[in-house]
Order: structure tokens, then C-alpha cells, then sequence
């Protein structure tokens, strides 16, 4: 019995060891977001819109994208910012089937979304 919980014991901490570097790594990422966008980052905060359209941005020379107060980010949103590398969704009232659905993010390396604003409940039946 005390080498099943032993065993037990060595396994959890082993895989903390071996995770434990995740976070330091992932921090590194998110602080170089701003090299990745100084003085290149477009700010937009909307009151009234709550939908943005495929053809909203059409720019290959923006690299950074931080929107707030967002509802609907239809399909195809980003595919005219071919170099676009942080985007910034975070404070939005998105809702999750359209988290995903916003384009080809093929240069994106930073994503953040977070402090949303809306409750979502599963329909169940």
C-alpha cells in the first residue's frame, strides 16, 4: 500500500516538474506582444457597432488588432490582414461559436480573449 502511494505521489510531482516551465514560456510570449506591436497597433472601441463584417479591415501592413465591445465577429473577418500577429478580443460580448470562425490566422501568434461581459448557458433537451 505505501508503494502505490508513493508511486502515486512520484507521478504527480513528476508531471509538475515537466509542466513547470510552461508558464514562464507562455509569459515570455505574451510580454513580447509588445515588441511584436509598438506603435502598430490599431485600437478600436465601439459603442454602437456590436457586428463586425468580413470586409471591415482589408490591410497588409497592420500586425496588431485590439477591438472591444464586440458582439458577432462574422466568418471571414481577418482574411484581408494577412500579417496580422496579435489580436486582442478581450472586454467583448463574443459569443463561442464565433470564436474560431473570424479567418486564416496563419501569422497570428498571439491570441487573447477574456473579462467576458456575457453568461452562457448550454441548452439542454
Amino acid at each position: 500500500m505505501k508503494l502505490l502511494i508513493t508511486f502515486v505521489i512520484v507521478l504527480t510531482f513528476s508531471s509538475l516538474i515537466i509542466y513547470g516551465n510552461v508558464i514562464p514560456n507562455d509569459y515570455n510570449i505574451i510580454t513580447n506582444a509588445s515588441n511584436i506591436c509598438a506603435n502598430k497597433t490599431l485600437i478600436l472601441r465601439f459603442s454602437s457597432l456590436t457586428t463586425i463584417d468580413k470586409y471591415f479591415i482589408a490591410s497588409p501592413t497592420v500586425t496588431c488588432i485590439d477591438i472591444k465591445g464586440i458582439v458577432t465577429i462574422k466568418e471571414g473577418t481577418f482574411d484581408n490582414v494577412p500579417n496580422l500577429k496579435y489580436l486582442d478580443l478581450r472586454e467583448n460580448n463574443i459569443y463561442p461559436v464565433d470564436f474560431f470562425s473570424f479567418g486564416n490566422l496563419s501569422n497570428l501568434e498571439i491570441l487573447r480573449f477574456g473579462y467576458t461581459k456575457r453568461n452562457f448557458k448550454l441548452d439542454r433537451k
